[in-house]
């Protein structure tokens, strides 16, 4: 892998778990992802945290997020992301391991972009099989 991965899940990343992603990624960028108020403006609070990244957020870069842990919050950081860069970041995973340190697991690679794909394929074939007409083409 290339590109930056940004940590947002809210807990600093071991030593191991840095030194793992500095053989993965160009840049390892430990956000620090502040407390949100959903009953303020959640965009003009995503715009400020990641104003102060030192990442290329301009869809030149491969972007790679560790999300976090609160799941609104995640959905609505990538729906954010998808926005900014033109396409879905990449997902790590963060694996409890033996030793107790969360480390990353590359082996189950998760591509938002490949989701989404497979979400339309699935909403064509249910509309095909239920006879819908002017199905949308796929994308």
């Amino acid at each position: 892998m290339t590109g930056q991965i940004i940590n947002f899940s809210g807990h600093r990343l071991s030593t191991e778990a840095e030194a793992v992603l500095a053989l993965h990624f160009e840049k390892v960028i430990d956000g620090q992802w502040p407390e949100f108020d959903f009953n303020l403006p959640i965009t003009a609070q995503i715009q400020s945290a990641l104003s102060v990244l030192p990442a290329t957020l301009d869809g030149t870069k491969a972007v790679t997020i560790i999300p976090p842990g609160q799941s609104t919050l995640a959905v609505l950081l990538v729906s954010f992301l998808h926005g900014l860069l033109g396409h879905f970041p990449r997902i790590c995973y963060l694996e409890l391991s033996s030793s107790g340190l969360y480390l990353p697991r590359f082996e189950t690679g998760i591509s938002a972009q490949e989701t989404r794909l497979a979400g339309r394929r699935f909403r064509l074939q249910r509309a095909k099989s239920l006879g819908l007409p002017n199905v949308p083409p796929e994308q």
